[in-house]
């Protein structure tokens, strides 16, 4: 886990036959945002300590670089050596560039992307990307890129998520309340029926099949709807508290949340309502979960 300070984030392991979480390691300092590449071996650090500075580790501490003028990094969803990241707009210009980087081999801030795509009518703020091509958020809309850059989708809204098609989960804002709809690869809208309005938090599971919407309710507690994205099927099932999600299980089947009171995690299977509560302390920004065999 990377988990958030005051002024700092560090980074929290804790093996299934201990106790509680080994000591916490120093990363970044005033972090902005963090995340794991699609295998857990590496970790993304946004750090505004001077400016906007992308930190790019592996886990065991090793491999450290320090990308400068960025204003955010996203993994690739299934490649771990992938990562991209967005840059300032150019003030004169607008334009705005989406930098890629391959991390098999060895990098250094001087070191050339594998790819760099130039965006125009900015500033574009990288929020999904895979095989598919790129979308920002450029200001209260949502853009699509194909792969070589050229857009070929928009709408008003938010971005919350993208489906492994390419297939963007997006909130529109109506009446003080956030309507989710997808956009699809060919910019078509479709709409998501049953699917709470409103909600906190927004996210795809299981390749895209299911959608879940996190609510927070009137009386304290947190619900979880889930919607089958093809299909009439719904499951629902709550939390007792306030809570937030912070990530999945290496199947998607628990969704990691974390109460906003205790900070104390939860693992709550969306499929049938079961849940794990594990004790916690620090506020946590990413988790990467790794599925361990027994018997």
């Amino acid at each position: 886990m990377i988990v958030l300070g005051d002024a700092s984030a560090g980074m929290v392991t804790w093996d299934p036959d201990a106790a509680a979480p080994d000591s916490v390691s120093l990363l970044v300092q005033q972090p902005q945002a963090a995340s794991f590449n699609a295998d857990g071996t590496r970790y993304a650090a946004l750090s505004g300590a001077v400016d906007a500075t992308l930190v790019i580790g592996r886990v065991d501490g090793s491999n450290l670089i320090h990308l400068p003028a960025a204003t955010n990094g996203l993994w690739h969803p299934t490649d771990p050596n992938l990562i991209a990241w967005t840059g300032p707009a150019d003030s004169g210009t607008g334009e705005t560039i989406i930098s890629v980087a391959d991390l098999s081999g060895s990098i250094t801030p001087r070191t050339a992307p594998l790819l760099e795509i130039t965006v125009t009518d900015g500033p574009h703020l990288l929020s999904a990307w895979g095989d598919w091509g790129f979308a920002t958020q450029n200001g209260d809309r949502t853009v699509g890129f194909d792969a070589d850059g050229v857009p070929v989708r928009s709408a008003d809204g938010e971005l919350f998520d993208s489906a492994p098609d390419g297939t963007l989960l997006v909130v529109e804002p109506t009446d003080d309340l956030g309507v989710p709809f997808l956009l699809n690869p060919d910019g078509t809208r479709t709409e998501i029926p049953s699917l709470d309005v409103g909600g906190s938090d927004y996210r795809f599971l299981v390749d895209g099949d299911w959608i879940v919407a996190i609510t927070g309710q009137e009386d304290g507690h947190t619900s979880i709807l889930a919607k089958a994205v093809n299909t009439r099927s719904t499951r629902i099932t709550s939390v007792e508290e306030p809570a937030r999600v912070v990530g999945t299980s290496f199947n998607d089947r628990f969704l990691v949340l974390q109460e906003e009171g205790t900070n104390d995690l939860i693992f709550k299977d969306w499929s049938n309502g079961a849940q794990h509560r594990v004790p916690f302390d620090d506020q946590v920004e990413a988790i990467y979960l790794n599925h361990r065999r027994t018997g």
